[in-house]
């Protein structure tokens, strides 16, 4: 539980969860796992959750774009100093017709 909730109660059910294992960057994150948390908004599943007092690394950025499709990610702290991220994918197909 973090910050008094449950992920899978403010987006249930998730649309996907990924975990990356990977080797450490020291630049990057403290150790342990990433875990990604697939929403829908990821806009509005950002500004839920600094309204709750979570701390974000960063702002929702766009880290690719194939095919008509953006995806879209952030990262944020667990209480631990964790470093998780929330995940979306955005078609932009719609948006130029």
């Amino acid at each position: 539980m973090a910050y008094g909730l449950q992920i899978e109660q403010l987006y249930s059910p998730c649309e996907q969860q990924n975990l990356s294992l990977a080797r450490r960057r020291r630049d990057f994150a403290p150790p342990g796992s990433v875990l990604y948390f697939g929403v829908e908004h990821i806009q509005e599943a950002y500004q839920e959750l600094l309204g709750k007092g979570v701390e974000f690394r960063d702002k929702p950025h766009v880290i690719a774009e194939m095919h008509g499709i953006q995806t879209w990610m952030v990262f944020f702290y667990d209480p631990d100093l964790n470093l998780h991220a929330l995940i979306s994918e955005e078609s932009t197909v719609s948006r130029k017709q």
